[in-house]
């Protein structure tokens, strides 16, 4: 037997589950390298995606956006909030070519928003649909994308 090598000779009789087990022993395995840890804005959504997409929602209503569904459309004669519609898209990986809210004015102006947790990803299409803006990551941010906007 060397002393740097163990093989398969050195080894006893036994199963071949159990001299894999001595051979992996004896070798150390390269150490795997670890992912940096991304830093996390805590000012972000730190919960769930679909928890944001209600926050916002709630916010949207309170400025005046009605809900595009059955209940606002005959609630309000078709007429929409005091500024317009906002339309979530609770389905959005069904398709993914509309961002998750869509607001509607009353006077034609639209606007898309991708929401996005602190840790979340934007696909490549969210990506190419979003152009040079960033994700919504947390309320301000939706509350700074619609001042730009007007």
């Amino acid at each position: 037997m060397s002393k740097d090598k163990v093989t398969m000779a050195d080894l006893p009789k036994m199963s071949g589950w159990a001299q894999k087990q001595i051979l992996d022993a004896n070798y150390a395995k390269p150490k795997r390298a670890r992912k940096t840890k991304q830093y996390i804005n805590p000012a972000h959504w730190q919960g769930k995606e679909l928890d944001f997409q209600h926050h916002v929602e709630q916010w949207l209503g309170a400025q005046g956006y009605a809900k595009r569904n059955k209940k606002s459309i005959l609630g309000t004669h078709g007429k929409g909030g005091r500024i317009g519609w906002q339309v979530h898209v609770a389905r959005a990986i069904g398709n993914p070519y509309v961002l998750d809210v869509l607001l509607l004015r009353h006077d034609g102006r639209w606007l898309e928003l991708e929401l996005k947790t602190a840790k979340g990803a934007c696909s490549e299409i969210q990506i190419a649909l979003i152009g040079d803006k960033q994700p919504c990551r947390c309320l301000d941010d939706v509350i700074s994308e619609m001042m730009v906007w007007g």
